[in-house]
């Protein structure tokens, strides 16, 4: 039922709520004063960005359009004003657990300039697939380096620059070679909503 809602809002709210217990938590000391399994607390916290990035895919032509050479101006100071001179500094740190709602509008408003300056860039296929499928390689990013760490320490014990290129290569070679992998075979990974009813 939940996975065939149509609409953004009712996404951006629950994820909102669910994110809000995460601080609710994180402030009556649960989650950090010990590792919990899978950073359970983080992605508490963090549910509340895959709300935000929701809203702007739903909204990204009204972006395009309010955001221009000018307006980004407007943005970037906010974004200063936040970070360096705002008296109350927000709190954005999801990887120490420490978020507030201040912390997901700074967030969100770095991610919508950041957007608009990668998109002034010239469009390069390799990179656009990235960009796009940039979850699967940010799920791939902690388990190949392992894996590829231990193995090609078997012939090269001592850690060297050519060591760490070569698993660095080798991750995003196994990482894109996975992406394709899930998006042509295995959509629903990245949005349950193609699962077949």
């Amino acid at each position: 039922m939940v996975t065939r809602r149509k609409n953004i809002g009712f996404y951006v709210v629950a994820l909102g709520i669910i994110s809000s217990i995460g601080i609710y938590l994180y402030d009556i000391e649960i989650f950090h004063l010990h590792r919990e399994p899978f950073f359970v607390s983080r992605g508490i916290l963090a549910c509340f960005f895959l709300g935000l990035g929701a809203l702007y895919w739903k909204y990204e032509t009204w972006f395009d359009r309010v955001i221009n050479k000018h307006t980004i101006l407007l943005l970037l100071a906010l974004y200063l004003y936040i970070a360096y001179f705002c008296p109350v500094a927000p709190r954005f740190m999801v990887s120490m657990g420490d978020m507030d709602v201040l912390g997901y509008f700074f967030g969100f408003l770095g991610s919508v300039i950041l957007i608009w300056f990668c998109k002034q860039l010239p469009q390069i296929k390799t990179l656009t697939f990235v960009g796009r499928n940039s979850i699967c390689f940010y799920f791939m990013s902690g388990a190949l380096p392992i894996t590829l760490s231990a193995i090609i320490k078997r012939f090269y014990p001592e850690v060297s620059p050519w060591g760490v290129f070569l698993v660095f290569s080798l991750t995003l070679i196994g990482a894109y070679i996975a992406s394709l992998v899930i998006v042509k075979y295995l959509p629903w990974m990245l949005d349950i909503r193609k699962l077949k009813k």
